[in-house]
């Protein structure tokens, strides 16, 4: 089975910037309006600084940690990718 996005997504962030807070307030706003309740465990979306250019992302599934991992080079690449996961997986 793979990676299950649900209404029990934890997050993990490096990341503190005001901006990158609001885009994951949106995602988990994005999650309520899209998943129905559960009692299976949410997946972990990891926000790291990654070896990316400035304003870009690279989103990776990690199967082992039960994990997104999200690599960015800047704030702004955080916010790409996070707004990326709310277009292409709800």
């Amino acid at each position: 089975m793979g990676l299950v996005l649900n209404k029990n997504l934890e997050i993990f962030s490096e990341t503190r910037a005001e901006a990158v807070e609001r885009a994951l307030k949106n995602l988990k706003r994005d999650i309520e309006k899209t998943c129905a309740e559960t009692d299976r465990p949410g997946i972990r979306l990891i926000l790291a600084p990654g070896d990316v250019l400035e304003e870009c992302f690279l989103l990776t599934s990690c199967q082992e940690e039960n994990a997104l991992k999200l690599y960015a080079g800047s704030d702004l690449g955080f916010i790409y990718g996070i707004y990326e996961i709310s277009r292409s997986v709800l």
